[in-house]
């Protein structure tokens, strides 16, 4: 079961790279107008690229595209892929080689709790199981 847990995991990670590089890698922000309410806004453009990808008006909306930057998402994908690798494999008695914690014992959790709390943000993609659930 952890296996499979691990695998899933694996999966969603590669979707959220896919999606990360189509985005462009590094965002860069142009200054710009809002052609509805002529406010000023700021268009997020991949470097160097002409094509538009987003047209902000609010600040919250700006930190966050700061904050979720391609670039940004890589290496938190590159940092999930280790703490996968360090927490997917078993021991003899399925016990998670990192931590200790049992995994696919009957009546134990599937998966020790750093696994589980890996793949809790994608609780809402098809394939989550509920008995993952932390």
């Amino acid at each position: 079961m952890t296996d499979e847990l691990t695998q899933w995991l694996r999966a969603q990670l590669d979707g959220d790279e896919r999606i990360a590089r189509g985005a462009g890698g590094k965002w860069i922000e142009f200054p710009g107008t809002d052609w509805v309410n002529t406010a000023p806004t700021t268009e997020w453009r991949p470097s160097g690229s002409d094509h538009h990808v987003a047209v902000v008006a609010l600040d919250s909306d700006r930190a966050h595209i700061v904050a979720w930057d391609p670039a940004r998402v890589l290496r938190e994908i590159h940092a999930k892929r280790q703490i996968l690798e360090a927490h997917g494999r078993l021991d003899v008695g399925e016990f998670c080689s990192t931590c200790d914690a049992p995994s696919g014992i009957p009546g134990r959790p599937v998966g020790c709790d750093t696994l589980r709390l890996l793949a809790l943000p994608y609780t809402n993609r098809p394939g989550y199981r509920q008995e993952w659930r932390p």
